[in-house]
């Protein structure tokens, strides 16, 4: 009977592939729950079967297959509809529809197939080798674990401070993608405002040294840049799992725990692990959260139903408030007091427009809500503030900052808030120049009596798909270090993806769309005369009709608007990141024109999957 068992095997391999890519970020509690849920469904599923069929190891086998097919349906579905599917807005539901009609008929097929076949020696051998592969996986789960929960501080490193009788409460707030006060667009003028009224100074030109959260937060916190703590290279490979170790137990906490700080601390769910591996001596008010694993198992594939309702995230956003303000309300007279939170907004999902209105699903993934969004969680923080007015001790610092700004924005994924409030008002000691990395720094010097010395101001950005970070001087001169380039373009198989290009459209009319660094790095440094380019497109030459040669371009230039006059065969997509050209052609450009044209990119769909299996969150999605 033991063999009957394969079928939980199998289906749960999914859950410990996905809590061994998020071991920093869940709770083994929720590894657990995911377990139960799917074994659940696999008895279910394969008990049910058997009533129709009579035959369990059929049964078990048909069960295993639609399993993998439904949950595998999404990986179907993004290359579908990268290839062949104008709208997914109109093609998702006919897809599922045709994607489930597919499933029956797998089955059906499945059972007329196998239906005289004795299958017991097929389940033995799938037993034995999920039993394998499971062992293995929780023996590295088990081995990772330990290594999660190991102290990484050398005691050496704590700043050396002197001793202060009358040590200031300190308030920390964190606001996840917060791009602060210096971008016209999405300042808060109510918020700055406000701010100062309450006896705080804004920074208005605030930075973060690094554009993602699990750089900049262990940077900021460390006071030092990571190539530093890590002792390694600057432009190189830092996992997130790595880096996550860096976060709880960093240098400013270990220092206030040595100074008989009271630490409290409530963090966004997807922390959690994070601050349960900390080694510091902290009080942890921690949120229950989203089953992250079953998040990711289920996404956009059959089994989204087990999603948790979006509201459970408007419960944890208001949940975290209160619980920071409880913080707030209870003083301590015999101890030093530090509060901390790490609130996940204003970043997406988009939970509320500035009135306090819940949004849809829909519009919570809108990023025209963005800075409505930011100003309704500016509100929430006001009355944060106010609350800790009211109970603070007259020597408390209160420092309100961001951990980077907005992603995938070349404008503003640097810029963030950082507003200050020190009991004696001298402000003019706030550098001109403070970045976040220095942040502590200054505090640290100001009240603690610490002579640490700032960093010189150096900007890290994250190739988001490859964990490689590079100093963005070597980025804005395209003639730097090639290999740190292409690394930084994902280029490393760029000649084969040209190649197969040049086959693929020999003596066809091709338009290149496009004309930014991207573009420039690639004509300088690739042969594109296997193209037959007839003209370059971009934004920048909306007023050029007609095909005009540019000599900086090296090619015929035209408005996107017009690229159709030219027939093109195909529009090759010459940016880094094609995603928004993409949408900026199905949802503006097609409809303005009511002309369409076929289009790819240099980073051909089966290339934009296999850099997705680079992401920590998606390697079991994209196996």
């Amino acid at each position: 009977m033991i063999y009957y068992m394969y079928p939980i095997l199998l289906c749960t391999i999914p859950v410990h592939a996905i809590f061994a890519q998020n071991l920093t970020e869940v709770e083994t509690k929720h590894y657990f729950e995911s377990l139960a849920i799917i074994s659940l469904i696999v008895v279910s599923g394969c008990l049910g079967l058997n009533i129709v069929l009579h035959n369990l190891l059929l049964s078990e086998f048909i069960f295993c297959t639609i399993f993998y097919f439904l949950f595998y349906g999404n990986n179907l579905y993004l290359r579908c509809s990268s290839n062949f599917l104008w709208e997914k807005d109109k093609t998702y539901i006919p897809f599922l529809l045709f994607y489930f009609l597919f499933n029956i008929l797998a089955a059906l097929g499945l059972y007329y197939i196998f239906k005289d076949v004795n299958l017991l020696l097929f389940s033995k051998i799938i037993f034995y080798f999920t039993l394998f592969i499971t062992i293995t996986m929780l023996g590295n789960l088990l081995n990772n674990s330990k290594q999660n929960a190991k102290g990484i501080l050398d005691e050496n490193e704590i700043p050396e401070i002197s001793e202060e009788e009358n040590l200031p409460d300190i308030y920390h707030i964190v606001l996840d993608c917060h791009v602060g006060y210096e971008k016209e667009e999405y300042r808060d003028n109510y918020f700055f405002n406000e701010l100062e009224k309450r006896g705080f100074y804004n920074i208005k030109n605030f930075k973060s040294n690094y554009n993602i959260t699990h750089l900049s937060m262990p940077s900021i916190l460390n006071m030092d840049y990571l190539h530093n703590i890590f002792h390694k290279k600057e432009n190189d490979y830092y996992p997130k799992s790595k880096n996550q170790k860096y976060y709880s137990n960093n240098r400013l906490w270990k220092l206030l725990e040595k100074l008989k700080y009271r630490i409290n601390i409530t963090v966004n769910p997807m922390f959690n692990k994070t601050v349960e591996n900390s080694q510091i001596n902290i009080n942890k008010d921690l949120i229950k959260g989203i089953n992250a694993n079953l998040r990711l198992l289920c996404f956009s594939s059959a089994f989204s139903f087990l999603l948790l309702p979006l509201k459970r995230s408007f419960k944890i956003f208001n949940l975290q408030f209160e619980k920071y303000k409880s913080f707030c309300e209870t003083s301590n007279k015999t101890e030093p007091v530090y509060n901390f939170m790490h609130i996940l907004a204003p970043h997406g999902p988009l939970l509320y427009d500035e009135k306090g209105n819940p949004l849809s699903r829909k519009e919570s993934n809108d990023f025209k809500n963005y800075f409505s969004y930011l100003k309704y969680t500016d509100k929430k923080t006001l009355e944060i503030i106010d609350t800790i007015k009211q109970n603070m001790k007259q020597n408390s610092v209160i420092i309100i900052h961001g951990d980077h700004g907005l992603h995938f924005s070349k404008n503003c994924e640097f810029n963030t808030l950082c507003s200050v409030y020190f009991p004696n008002k001298k402000y003019d000691i706030v550098p001109e120049n403070l970045t976040a990395v220095n942040l502590f720094s200054l505090i640290l010097n100001q009240f603690f009596g610490a002579s640490i010395d700032y960093k010189t101001n150096r900007f890290f950005k994250a190739n988001i798909l490859s964990n490689f970070i590079f100093d963005i001087n070597d980025l804005q001169n395209i003639n730097q270090n090639t290999q740190i380039m292409i690394n930084n373009y994902g280029l490393q198989n760029f000649e084969e993806r040209l190649d197969k290009l040049s086959q693929k459209y020999k003596n066809k009319k091709v338009v290149l769309y496009g004309a930014g660094q991207y573009f420039k790095f690639i004509k300088q440094n690739y042969d594109l005369s296997r193209l037959n380019i007839i003209a370059v497109s971009d934004k920048k030459f909306e007023n050029i009709k007609t095909p005009v040669f540019d000599e900086d371009a090296g090619y015929n230039t035209i408005a996107p608007q017009k690229i159709h006059t030219l027939s093109p065969d195909v529009v090759i997509i010459a940016v880094q990141e094609t995603a928004e050209i993409k949408k900026y052609f199905r949802d503006e450009l097609f409809k303005t024109t009511r002309k369409r044209f076929k289009y790819t990119s240099f980073e051909e769909s089966y290339e934009s999957y296999k850099k997705m299996q680079k992401l920590e969150w998606s390697k079991v999605l994209f196996p």
